[in-house]
């Protein structure tokens, strides 16, 4: 059974997030989203409530399954008894390269980068935080799975 962890904030988690999971799931057998929890960072949405976000917006894919962590990404892949880490190889591909040479250095679990699709290549957690701090909820609907789009618009009520 393989096994690949998908780290990250998901802070929100948005369509492009989302496609790395899915295209992930159609090639391993079980995929690990983890919510990894960065101290020095102030979260929009609590580290609890991204899992259950990503576990809502993943119903269609029964060989995932969400969890939130802190510390550092090779531990809890470890802990999981995970074959790679997968990381969304887009626009900061060089940092996402030498994070994966970095983490097999010291672990000796490979990275598997998965290209975004061109459509979803722009989409960032900032940019959808940005757009909803401006009141522009219209404009995050299409960038963030409806689950999300629902759970942002009734926390700023």
């Amino acid at each position: 059974m393989s096994i690949a962890l998908y780290p990250g904030s998901f802070d929100p988690l948005h369509i492009g997030h989302l496609d790395v999971v899915e295209r992930t799931a159609a090639t391993f057998d079980e995929v690990v989203v983890a919510v990894l929890v960065n101290p020095t960072k102030a979260g929009l949405l609590e580290p609890a409530e991204r899992v259950e976000l990503i576990e809502a917006s993943t119903t269609h894919l029964p060989n995932v399954r969400a969890l939130w962590h802190e510390g550092l990404t090779v531990d809890v892949a470890r802990r999981q008894g995970a074959d790679v880490i997968v990381r969304a190889g887009g626009k900061e591909l060089r940092n996402e390269r030498t994070m994966a040479a970095t983490n097999e250095a010291v672990s000796g679990i490979r990275t598997f980068l998965v290209a975004p699709k061109p459509e979803t290549a722009a989409v960032s957690s900032s940019l959808v935080r940005i757009l909803l701090a401006a009141g522009r909820h219209a404009d995050i609907r299409p960038l963030i799975p409806p689950p999300v789009f629902d759970a942002l618009v009734a926390a700023c009520r």
